[in-house]
């Protein structure tokens, strides 16, 4: 029982002696955060609920504070994590949970989980963006984990290696702490989530509807010196502006996901029979890039030395290619292009 001082103050030493003797970074408390039985033991207090009632998150949160107040004086760093999310009181001492909620959780995993224009959405992951979700279980959509932004735990419930790397080499934008869920969009039951970084904004996008969608999806201020792709497909995405805005446009299958990022223009193809030469618009610190194929297959990856990189046309006959640059593994522009 969470309301018993002892056991607190137990899984507390507990804590911190694990990662003291182990040098571990981090600790996962399993079946913490969720619903637990009433607690009728006379021989403990139980000062967070009258006898025969139920106030176990309230006791979890104050063991929470316990817990990350021992650990602290080991090692501040170290992550601390639960099974279950349990209440916002307890996630000020707390760097996340196993979730449920896009998965098993009503109404996600319900009949509601298949009406047309439903969408599962976790607003606790915007509204409390340092805590990080990992949603736990198999869900009848797993494009939700990816319009949400959010982690994934157990190896045959991950994502894919090609969702993988956009999130790794997009986490200063899906990181970011001021994420905006359901922006206005310009077509019914299509819902758009936006994840602003330093130099860039990704843009996740869930059709909900039981047919296609095509034409604008959404439109936000125009701004020079960008360019729009779907990191899923592998494909450029059509951006228009009018009036001031620049309406963003691409078909989508039924319930189906994008993951739109809006880039800087700094890849520039020299045309050239023998060679493909990419001139970019500034040099590069720890320049990389990478080529795909089919829209998700990695088929390529190199060095760039400052500004410019040039090599032989790959020898793949499919078209088109989809080339990635990054700076210090962060992806900084990415284009589809043909020889």
């Amino acid at each position: 029982c969470a309301e018993n001082p002892g056991w607190r103050r137990y899984l507390a030493d507990t804590c911190q002696r694990l990662i003291a003797e182990t040098g571990a970074d981090g600790i996962r408390i399993d079946e913490f955060g969720g619903a637990s039985r009433i607690c009728h033991s006379p021989h403990h207090p139980h000062p967070f609920s009258r006898p025969g009632h139920y106030s176990v998150f309230q006791a979890q949160a104050e063991a929470s504070r316990e817990i990350r107040q021992a650990m602290d004086q080991v090692d501040p760093s170290a992550i601390l994590m639960t099974e279950s999310p349990g209440i916002d009181v307890m996630w000020q001492y707390m760097d996340g949970a196993l979730s449920y909620d896009l998965s098993t959780a009503a109404p996600t995993a319900g009949r509601a989980g298949n009406w047309e224009g439903f969408v599962g959405i976790n607003f606790c992951r915007y509204y409390f963006p340092r805590y990080k979700f990992f949603d736990y279980a198999y869900s009848k959509h797993p494009e939700w984990r990816l319009f949400n932004g959010t982690g994934a735990y157990n190896r045959e419930r991950f994502y894919s290696n090609h969702q993988l790397q956009i999130m790794k080499e997009n986490s200063d934008a899906f990181g970011s702490l001021d994420p905006q869920p359901l922006i206005p969009t310009l077509q019914r039951m299509v819902y758009a989530n936006k994840f602003p970084g330093p130099d860039k904004t990704i843009y996740t996008v869930y059709n909900a509807r039981h047919d296609p969608v095509e034409g604008d999806l959404f439109d936000i201020e125009h701004e020079e010196g960008y360019h729009f792709v779907d990191l899923l497909s592998g494909r450029n995405v059509d951006a228009t502006e009018r009036n001031g805005r620049t309406a963003i446009s691409l078909d989508m299958q039924p319930r189906a996901v994008a993951c739109i990022a809006k880039l800087p223009k700094l890849i520039e193809f020299i045309p050239d029979e023998s060679r493909l030469i990419i001139s970019l618009a500034r040099p590069l610190h720890d320049g990389s890039g990478m080529i795909l194929v089919q829209g998700d297959k990695p088929y390529w990856k190199f060095k760039v030395e400052g500004d410019r990189y040039a090599a032989t046309w790959p020898t793949y006959k499919r078209k088109p290619l989809f080339v990635k640059i990054y700076e210090a593994g962060r992806l900084v522009d990415a284009v589809m292009t043909e020889r």
